[in-house]
């Protein structure tokens, strides 16, 4: 049953396949992923990509041939990414080509075929293997011990030293220096592109439409955290000549550091 709906499917996604192509022409990408069960064998992972802000599932599905027009179908709104080996739970931001319950998919007759996708957040660059959970029930859409090591063993970086690009982030938190505890995530559009001009500066357009240019005077450098986390620093001068340090993490979640003497504000895509 797994194999021929295997093969079936393959059919069908390579079928809508330069569709998706054209989504994910930006991102990572792992077509039918290797993992190690799963709970509905009327349902296959056809891809999943990496971009800069998400991780995003395609699935094809298979209606199933025990009723006369298929049944129906729909998706948990509390399905979950979770990390096999760890903590890490990554919540659905919306569903695509499929209906969250409890509203439904019908379908037209067993064996038709669907294909929809759910867009989650970026999950972490050092994530191997993933389950993803729908619900607890036996026939739930739930795959277990998903294998995304060639995702993660690829540079997801942008060197920040000559290419122009921008980095969009929504909330922000500042840090208090003396009770070093931060403030909580406040909702605050900003945008920061790099290599502006041919000093190789960095733009910031703040949520009140005021454009800022720091002047760029260091090289960059790369590092990593102790929790295994990758970024990119360097230094620049601001029309005052007040020093800032750019710290850019390759995970939006953590975003960007800005640093200017006892003074720390963090942007990120939450």
């Amino acid at each position: 049953m797994k194999n021929s709906l295997k093969l079936s499917v393959q059919k069908v996604f390579y079928a809508f396949s330069f569709i998706l192509a054209g989504l994910s022409s930006f991102g990572q990408v792992i077509t039918y992923p290797t993992y190690s069960s799963r709970a509905n064998e009327n349902l296959e992972i056809a891809q999943i990509e990496h971009n800069e802000y998400n991780t995003i599932i395609s699935y094809v599905y298979r209606a199933d041939n025990q009723y006369v027009k298929g049944g129906w179908f729909n998706i948990n709104p509390e399905i979950k990414i979770r990390e096999s080996a760890g903590n890490k739970i990554y919540s659905l931001l919306r569903a695509e080509g499929v209906k969250l319950a409890p509203e439904r998919t019908n379908c037209d007759y067993g064996g038709q075929i669907f294909s929809f996708r759910l867009i989650f957040p970026r999950i972490h660059n050092d994530i191997q293997r993933i389950d993803i959970i729908e619900c607890s029930s036996s026939n739930c859409f739930n795959f277990y011990g998903v294998d995304i090591s060639s995702l993660s063993i690829s540079k997801t970086s942008e060197d920040l030293s000559f290419k122009q690009f921008r980095r969009d982030y929504n909330y922000f938190a500042v840090y208090d220096s003396e009770s070093s505890t931060w403030s909580e995530w406040k909702p605050g559009e900003n945008t920061f592109v790099l290599n502006y001009n041919s000093n190789n500066d960095i733009a910031h357009y703040q949520g009140n439409g005021e454009l800022v240019i720091y002047r760029r005077v260091s090289n960059v450098e790369e590092a990593t955290t102790s929790s295994g986390d990758h970024y990119q620093i360097l230094n620049a001068l601001d029309e005052n000549g007040t020093r800032f340090q750019f710290q850019f993490f390759d995970d939006v979640e953590i975003g960007l550091k800005l640093i200017y003497g006892n003074v720390m504000v963090q942007f990120a895509y939450l």
